[in-house]
């Protein structure tokens, strides 16, 4: 089971604005600001930056912004980026189970939840195991640190957090 379908490797081009006491060392600073992009969902990369690699500093005069002292370059960098779409399939660890959902991680980094509208019907919910057990096939259980395949049905964003609506596959 992989999730390597919501994983890409992107080619970005950023302006970067540096304060001026990063001038000595501007590739050390346009470092920082991509590191300050990781784990946050980005609208203009539709999805959340992992890692980078591969910066640059493009232009080699910076200008200084006529209204705010600040040096502005253009920077560019490869980045890696999770970004689940509605339809995809992924796979989660089960890392909480409750009577009405599924809490799962993706990749060991992204929480997901599976409310009980979205498990199959076939699935009840067994309180003394801790688990969702199949009615008909009593060995198909889900229960603590199961990997499940599931369908992502949405993606909402809210101050930079970004979750993912699914089905039970």
């Amino acid at each position: 089971m992989s999730n390597a379908q919501a994983l890409q490797c992107v080619r970005v081009r950023l302006t970067i604005n540096l304060h001026p006491s990063r001038g000595t060392d501007a590739l050390e600073g346009v470092r920082d600001q991509l590191s300050a992009l990781l784990l946050r969902w980005n609208e203009g990369l539709q999805g959340v930056p992992l890692t980078f690699s591969e910066e640059r500093i493009i232009n080699s005069m910076a200008a200084i912004h006529s209204y705010f002292p600040f040096i502005q370059l253009e920077a560019s960098a490869s980045m890696l980026v999770f970004r689940p779409r509605l339809d995809m399939q992924l796979c989660g660890t089960v890392i909480r189970v409750g009577a009405d959902y599924l809490g799962l991680h993706i990749l060991g980094i992204f929480n997901a939840a599976i409310g009980r509208e979205q498990i199959r019907d076939d699935l009840r919910y067994r309180p003394q195991e801790d688990k969702w057990q199949s009615r008909t096939e009593s060995i198909h259980s889900i229960s603590e640190g199961a990997q499940i395949l599931f369908t992502v049905t949405g993606m909402q964003t809210d101050g930079g957090i970004s979750s993912c609506s699914s089905t039970c596959s």
